[in-house]
């Protein structure tokens, strides 16, 4: 009885985290929220509930790898088109900072 309830629950567990996933994939196509950032997360957590065994890391590393890549870019794009409108340099890098000093401190909202 008890592993059967285990066992419920890690599906459910898991079919939690692939729902995550897939709102972060949605993330991605329409621009509301950071997608690839609510990949990450879940991937962070499936790894923390359920271990990163075996080719696991690997692909966690890969997620990883993937998730500061689409943020790194998706800031330089933004960043150029605010330019290309007229922007200056100093408002940019203000509202990097900005940006970045709210996601460490007000999170999840702050960025």
């Amino acid at each position: 009885m008890l592993e059967a309830v285990s066992g419920l629950l890690s599906g459910l567990t898991i079919g939690l985290l692939l729902l995550v996933m897939l709102v972060g994939l949605f993330g991605m196509v329409a621009p509301i929220f950071p997608g690839g950032i609510v990949i990450w997360l879940a991937s962070v957590a499936y790894g923390l509930l359920f271990g990163f065994e075996g080719i696991g890391i690997w692909l966690f590393a890969l997620i990883t790898v993937f998730m500061i890549a689409g943020s790194i870019g998706d800031n330089i794009v933004m960043g150029k088109v605010a330019r290309d409108k007229g922007a200056s340099w100093t408002a940019i890098a203000l509202g990097l900072i900005a940006g970045i000093l709210g996601t460490i401190f007000f999170p999840p909202f702050g960025g």
